[in-house]
């Protein structure tokens, strides 16, 4: 914060002029009666004061009231300005000053810069010969504020502080860098923990999969077990009732599977599945019953027949015996006439 020069005049209406430490016109109003707060405020936005001028030889209470908060000094003449005085003073400022409560306050202020200007310039001299012009401000400021401290100690204490500031400063970031370590160490076990517990999620996941997984197979082969059981009952339920047992296959497929269950040599076959009658060729089935007509005649006999000449029992049907060997030797019948047939023509044609 900038160092600054404040002259004040209090009265019913009160006046604030603020210097800059070069003399430079910062602010300068008119204030009706005498608002200790809003004053501070004023001089706070322009900066930090080293002096509290006025134009009386007395003090008023009003400007020791000021430069008791800001804990500065007070600059003021040894008698009270004239004012002819005062406007030699501020001349170069006149056509900036509205009344005559501005005119005490500009003049008091700018009084008092030309009583320390000297000192400021042999400071600011000082500063620059050792390449110290960043203490300016701050060693102007307590060289005013601070007694019984000469220039040289003033500047050898702000630098110690300023070294001693920056190594502080620095153990802060180090210090900081630290704890980001240490949180991010903190994140990373946790996230770890985390990607473990995951883990053996997901293990047990799969391991809970894998058990499903077998429970499917065991329900498969279980349903399996179950629809095959459900047909040997039913084929010992027929043959129970005097009847010739036969499956029934409404697509003729998973021979091998079917053949492994319930055995499929010397069993009477029903089905319609004209295109899978050759895949019941290497299985030695006592013969087969259809419906449908058919052409090539597979390796085993092939009865025609009607589907309410069968009795239904659940998933099978069954047929008399007496009435199946009779179909059987007309199947064979006809097939014989029919090879003759195909035989006569292959050697006549």
């Amino acid at each position: 914060m900038r160092s600054i020069i404040v002259g004040f005049d209090a009265g019913l209406n009160s006046a604030l002029a603020i210097l800059s430490i070069n003399g430079e016109l910062l602010h300068l109003s008119t204030f009706r009666g005498y608002d200790k707060g809003v004053i501070i405020r004023q001089i706070l936005k322009n900066g930090r004061p080293i002096l509290i001028a006025s134009d009386k030889k007395e003090t008023p209470k009003a400007v020791k009231e000021l430069a008791r908060t800001f804990g500065c000094r007070i600059l003021r003449p040894r008698r009270d300005l004239s004012r002819e005085e005062k406007e030699e003073i501020v001349k170069e400022c006149k056509d900036k000053i509205e009344d005559d409560h501005q005119l005490d306050a500009l003049a008091s202020a700018l009084f008092a810069y030309r009583r320390i200007k000297k000192k400021i310039e042999l400071v600011e001299r000082y500063l620059r010969e050792r390449g110290l012009d960043e203490y300016r401000d701050s060693v102007i400021y307590y060289l005013f504020k601070l007694k019984g401290l000469n220039l040289e100690q003033l500047i050898n204490r702000l630098v110690g502080e300023k070294k001693e500031t920056k190594e502080e400063k620095a153990a802060v970031e180090e210090k900081k860098r630290e704890e980001s370590m240490v949180e991010f160490l903190r994140e990373r076990i946790e996230l770890e923990r985390q990607l473990k517990e995951m883990r053996e999620e997901v293990s047990s996941y799969r391991k809970l999969k894998l058990k499903f997984d077998e429970l499917l197979e065991y329900k498969s082969k279980f349903e399996k077990l179950k629809h095959y059981f459900e047909i040997l009952r039913d084929l010992e339920k027929v043959r129970s009732m005097g009847l010739q047992p036969i499956i029934y296959m409404e697509k003729i497929e998973n021979l091998e599977e079917v053949d492994s269950y319930i055995g499929l040599e010397g069993r009477i076959i029903f089905s319609n599945d004209v295109e899978g009658f050759s895949m019941l060729n290497n299985y030695g089935i006592k013969c087969l019953l259809t419906e449908v007509p058919f052409e090539k005649q597979p390796k085993y006999p092939v009865v025609k027949i009607d589907r309410g000449e069968l009795v239904k029992v659940g998933n099978v049907y069954g047929i008399d015996e007496k009435k199946l060997d009779l179909r059987m030797k007309e199947a064979l019948k006809e097939a014989l006439k029919k090879w003759v047939e195909e035989e006569r023509e292959r050697i006549y044609s």
